[in-house]
């Protein structure tokens, strides 16, 4: 063991010791659970039972005409309703006079008696609570009611009821009793569960970043030859160690409460409460991983905060957001899949209603836990970045607004960061822009790249010290460059589609549907505003927003660390997933190629953003005009040649006014030179 590692132990023994001598801690974290939930449940059910007695002993208040009473008397089961003779309306309802009305037509008994329908309507209110009972009731009686005078009739006419049935339907579970036990603990234990965990987590974290700024506690520890990155790892330990026993604690509670206290009698036979070995092993995985992760989220959130007070203001939106996931979960159609798996929170509550459900281990299950483990670890790295502030360390400032004025001048992220930056982009662009497109595509069109590309990226940026257009790397450059960057944008499709169609047609075939939905898109009967919109957001949106990101922010990150090929590749690479396409990975990754060419060629991004625009326009344009002949990818081999003369007169252009980017060159030149030393000797 490292001397990190046996220091960050040491630390987290010594938290460890410290929160569970505080009684409150104990009591609120482990005694709690296992007394709140027999509690909760002996009240509910005797409470229930009650009210369900009380409810049953009174009988349902109709509301009926005298003349019409008498109608009924012989075949309706009237003795089972407290009848109230009278005039009455729907006030009457509302004031508490009666529960329901039923009111007859005139014709009702002789409709009744002979061939004909007889109409019965019955008033009540949905809001009312007593109103619905007596609907419940009056209408299984009517039902009855109906029965009856039904085989009543067929026996007057010489039919038998079997003659009239010429089809039955029978309903058949394949759900076995565990199945349906475990869909139904998958409805009820998540939500416990991550309330359980955040709020183990919630004081905790609390105590040992703000509660020992205050107390001026930390200030001692932080004397010591310590390194700030054991004494955050070891914190850690302890608030996740004490999180981890809240969650497991509250589910051997709910485990031992079903298990004991009956509630499976009372269930009917098609439902048993019990889990496999294997279930129980992903229940346990799931608590663990969500555990860590609440833990890093509300520890990262705490630290900013220099009191107990300023702490439970910024963690408390933060545990009401944990619980979104949770009631997003159970939305209708809401399953575990690969793409829910990435959303944090909701993944892993997904991936214990699968657990629960006995569906077993499956991918997306892996993909949940995999994800928020990296979530975990950058909540984590967030928590470091915040903890190295020496100012908020020391609890001297607090809040974004310190950490953001003491970020020096960079020009670039951290290679990992940069990684983490996109994967949340990722995320936003799947959800955020799938879901604009499908209210309006246009409009989805136009905002996806503003909203969940440029906006997040300028503002982390500007927090992590990468300020303006100019840190970015939108330089000025010479007019021949802007002219290159345009004329290679014009005949950049003839350079990319042959290889692209080719292979596409020999190895991946692009499906018919795919491109009858591109076409419905750029031929659809849109409106002028919404045309000018879509077009906007495919050509100036996707050119500036995309290449901010990926060759402005991720593209210079990489070159810090890997170099120039490498960092090309990598941010092509990461361009052509985010379209969220295979089959057009190929042609986005060629592109994206270009594109880090021009920026590394230029020294700036501004030409590869007219590349990137004129492209996707003539894009856009061609496949308006073409139609479908735009997808078989059948050009006469004039347009192919005068893409290729347009392509190489902007390579010509930028090869001879080009003005290589280096990152590490720029870096060192932002170094001043070392003092000269005088060569004048004294005499």
């Amino acid at each position: 063991m490292t001397q990190f590692n046996r220091i960050a132990w040491v630390i987290a023994r010594k938290e460890l010791r410290e929160i569970l001598r505080d009684k409150r801690t104990l009591v609120s974290l482990l005694l709690f659970p296992v007394l709140f939930y027999p509690a909760m449940l002996l009240l509910i059910t005797q409470v229930g039972s009650v009210q369900v007695a009380k409810m049953e002993e009174q009988l349902p208040r109709v509301g009926i005409a005298p003349t019409v009473l008498l109608q009924m008397e012989d075949e309706f089961e009237v003795e089972k309703f407290e009848w109230k003779i009278g005039t009455w309306n729907s006030e009457s309802i509302s004031t508490g006079a009666v529960d329901a009305l039923l009111k007859i037509d005139a014709e009702f008994q002789t409709q009744i008696q002979g061939t004909g329908t007889g109409t019965l309507t019955l008033v009540y209110d949905e809001t009312l609570e007593r109103s619905r009972r007596a609907q419940v009731a009056l209408e299984t009686a009517l039902s009855s009611w109906q029965e009856a005078a039904r085989g009543e009739r067929l026996e007057r006419l010489g039919i038998s009821l079997e003659q009239i049935t010429p089809l039955e339907v029978v309903l058949q579970n394949e759900a076995t009793p565990s199945q349906m036990g475990g869909y139904l603990l998958g409805e009820i234990l998540p939500i416990l569960l991550v309330m359980a965990i955040v709020l183990g987590a919630f004081y905790p974290a609390i105590d040992l970043t703000a509660g020992e700024k205050e107390r001026k506690t930390l200030q001692t520890l932080l004397s010591a030859p310590i390194t700030h990155g054991s004494i955050l790892t070891g914190k850690f330990i302890a608030v996740a160690g004490i999180t981890i026993a809240s969650g497991f604690t509250n589910l051997g509670t709910i485990a031992l409460l079903f298990g004991q206290s009956g509630i499976e009698d009372q269930l009917p036979e098609e439902i048993a409460l019990s889990l496999s070995a294997g279930a129980i092993l992903m229940v346990a995985l799931s608590v663990l991983v969500l555990a860590l992760f609440f833990a890093a989220v509300l520890m990262a959130t705490a630290t900013l905060a220099r009191s107990f007070k300023e702490a439970q203001t910024y963690i408390t939106p933060v545990y009401l957001s944990c619980l979104v996931p949770v009631l997003m979960s159970q939305l209708p159609g809401v399953h575990l899949g690969l793409g829910t798996a990435l959303v944090p929170g909701l993944n892993m509550t997904l991936a214990l209603q699968s657990s629960l459900s006995g569906e077993g281990f499956s991918l997306p299950w892996f993909l949940a836990l995999g994800c928020t483990l990296a979530y975990t670890a950058g909540a984590l790295k967030l928590a470091a970045l915040i903890f190295r502030n020496e100012a908020i360390r020391l609890g001297e400032q607090s809040g974004m607004g310190a950490l953001r004025g003491n970020t020096r001048q960079r020009n670039a992220l951290p290679w990992g960061e940069a990684l983490i930056l996109f994967g949340v982009l990722a995320v936003l662009v799947l959800y955020g822009g799938h879901g604009l497109q499908s209210i309006s595509a246009p409009l989805g069109i136009f905002l996806t790249p503003i909203l969940f590309l440029f906006v997040p990226t300028w503002a982390w940026s500007s927090f992590r010290g990468i300020r303006g257009w100019r840190a970015l790397g939108v330089q000025p450059v010479r007019l021949p460059l802007i002219g290159g960057s345009f004329l290679l944008g014009l005949g950049s499709w003839a350079v990319v589609l042959p290889p692209v169609m080719w292979f596409n047609e020999t190895f991946l075939p692009f499906p018919e549907e795919l491109a009858e939905k591109a076409q419905e898109l750029l031929q659809g009967d849109w409106s002028l505003i919404e045309q000018i919109a879509m077009g906007l957001g495919i050509t100036l949106g996707a050119g500036i927003a995309e290449e901010l990101v990926f060759r402005g922010v991720l593209l210079r990150s990489f070159q810090s660390r890997f170099g120039d090929r490498s960092a090309v590749l990598l941010s092509a690479f990461l361009f052509a997933i985010l379209h969220l396409s295979i089959h057009r990975l190929g042609g986005t990754f060629l592109l994206g190629l270009l594109a880090g060419w021009i920026v590394l060629k230029t020294g700036s991004l501004l030409p590869a953003m007219i590349f990137h625009a004129v492209h996707n326009g003539l894009v856009l344009g061609g496949g308006i005009i073409l139609g479908e002949n735009a997808a078989s990818g059948d050009f006469p081999m004039e347009w192919l040649s005068i893409g290729w003369v347009l392509a190489g007169c902007g390579l010509a252009l930028l090869y001879r006014y080009c003005s290589p980017l280096n990152l590490r060159e720029e870096a060192e030149s932002t170094v001043p030179p070392p003092p000269r030393q005088s060569t004048h000797r004294p005499k």
